[in-house]
This record gives C-alpha cells, sequence and structure tokens, in this order.
C-alpha cells in the first residue's frame, strides 16, 4: 500500500498522496479524519510519512489498512470485467484501425469513380463529335458525291444516245427485216 501511495517512488508519502490513495479506494473520509490519520502517521512531524512511520501506522489501523488493500485488489468478477474492458478497448483499436484501411479503400474507390466517371463524359463527347461529323459531309465528301451523281448522270445520257443511236441505225441496216426502213423501201420501188 504505500508503494501504491508514494508517487514516483520518493521513499515517502505526503498529505495529498495519503488523501488520493483514500479516494481513490472508495475512502471518503472528511479532511479531518484523513488529518488525523495522517498525522498518526507522521511520528516526527516533518510533513511526510516514511515506510516506517507506515508499517508503525498499519499496526495502529489494521482495519483500515486491510480495507484499503482488499479495495486495491480485483475480485474474480472485477478481474473479468477488466479483463473484458481491455479486450473491449482492443476491439475498439482493431476497429479503428479497420475503419481507417477501409475509409482509405473508399478514397481510393471514390477516385476510380471519378476518373472513370470523366472518361464516360469524355467518350460520350467525343461520340457526339463523331455522331456530328458523320451527319454533316465535310466540302471535300460532298464534292466527291455531287461529281459521282454527275458522272453517273452523264453515263445514263450516254446509254440513252447509244439505244438511239441502236435504234436508228437498225433502221438503216439493209439486212434488218423492219418494214419501214427507208433502204427497204428504196429496194421495194423500182427506179427510185
Amino acid at each position: 500500500m504505500f508503494d501504491a501511495a508514494d508517487n514516483g517512488s520518493k521513499g515517502y508519502i505526503d498529505y495529498s498522496e495519503m488523501e488520493r490513495l483514500f479516494r481513490d479506494r472508495g475512502l471518503d473520509f472528511s479532511s479531518n479524519t484523513v488529518g488525523e490519520l495522517f498525522y498518526k502517521a507522521d511520528l516526527n512531524r516533518d510533513t511526510r510519512v516514511t515506510l516506517d512511520e507506515w508499517t508503525n501506522w498499519a499496526q495502529i489501523y489494521p482495519n483500515t489498512l486491510e480495507t484499503l488493500y482488499n479495495r486495491g485488489i480485483d475480485t474474480p468478477e472485477e478481474a473479468a470485467m477488466r479483463q473484458q474492458v481491455t479486450q473491449a478497448y482492443n476491439q475498439i483499436a482493431q476497429n479503428q484501425a479497420r475503419e481507417q484501411q477501409i475509409r482509405r479503400e473508399l478514397d481510393g474507390l471514390e477516385r476510380q469513380n471519378r476518373e472513370l466517371h470523366e472518361a464516360v463524359a469524355q467518350g460520350q463527347q467525343k461520340a457526339q463529335e463523331v455522331a456530328s461529323r458523320k451527319q454533316q459531309l465535310d466540302p471535300h465528301e460532298r464534292e466527291l458525291i455531287e461529281e459521282e451523281v454527275k458522272l453517273e448522270r452523264q453515263k445514263d445520257q450516254m446509254r440513252m444516245s447509244q439505244a438511239r443511236f441502236q435504234e436508228a441505225s437498225e433502221r438503216f441496216n439493209r439486212n434488218h427485216a423492219a418494214k419501214g426502213s427507208p433502204r427497204r423501201a428504196r429496194e421495194a420501188v423500182p427506179g427510185f
């Protein structure tokens, strides 16, 4: 009990340390009672109680010493509760460490999500630009398409001209059997 009260292992107990020892062990004595107990312990009146003086005091107040001692040691129930409290504190520390780790992981995931959202937004913007370009012809493409249409129109005109020429040349062909051919008409009418 002396060692428990001797804060800093100085080799003596002063009044405030004795008062704290009683208070910590649940012995809420009045100031007068603590003063009287200290006075009985401090035999040489130097305001310090040495181990020898404490031993003498313990012989005068054995019940008080025993109460101080018994209140200082844990009962099995108290020991179990202290162990549970210690385990709870350890679990809290582990949970807090895990919480910090999870927060770091969440922060990383949030950062990845932001980056992905940015990438999606950029991709959508590019897709809109591509779609816009698909809907609008650039001048070179327009020129090529107009040229293609113009050439196809000319080909159609040439095919029509060839068909008319073919038709006209068949009318003037001697071997052609069609009636009304000017050559046939000359041959049919003698002297013409």
